[in-house]
């Protein structure tokens, strides 16, 4: 039988035979954590040319950021409204400095889940917490 292991980035434990078919994680706690992880982050003197040369590579034409507070759960997306168009010019507001997913849109908003990355941002401009979205889904 094919070997399988967690979906979690930061534990990809194998998973033992007995676990059921359709199991993705090893325990409660990765299950918790989600496959999307910030852990291997990519630090750059120029973040900016990072995320418009790797999105633009990997045939994307909208980003939204992603940004998920130490001890939560859940994501929240930035900006939260819409989409940006590459390549962009300046990050959009942001709540701290950090790791941030990059998540990637094609030309009709379709998300794009097996080319995200996560950058170490550092220095953009600031907002709320609470202005990102919870829904990773844009619509304009």
């Amino acid at each position: 039988m094919k070997k399988r292991f967690c979906r979690n980035r930061e534990c990809r434990a194998e998973l033992p035979e007995s676990v059921h078919w359709s199991a993705m994680y090893c325990s409660a706690r990765c299950k918790e954590i989600g496959c999307h992880s910030t852990a291997d982050a990519i630090s750059s003197s120029d973040p900016l040319s990072a995320v418009n040369d790797l999105s633009i590579q990997r045939g994307a034409t909208f980003v939204r950021f992603g940004y998920r507070a130490p001890g939560r759960k859940y994501w929240r997306y930035y900006p939260g409204d819409a989409a940006l168009i590459l390549p962009l010019e300046k990050f959009p507001p942001l709540p701290v400095s950090g790791n941030y997913r990059v998540i990637l849109f094609d030309e009709r908003l379709g998300h794009m889940p097996a080319d995200e990355f996560s950058v170490h941002i550092v220095g953009a401009e600031r907002c709320l917490t609470l202005q990102g979205s919870l829904s990773i889904r844009v619509y304009k």
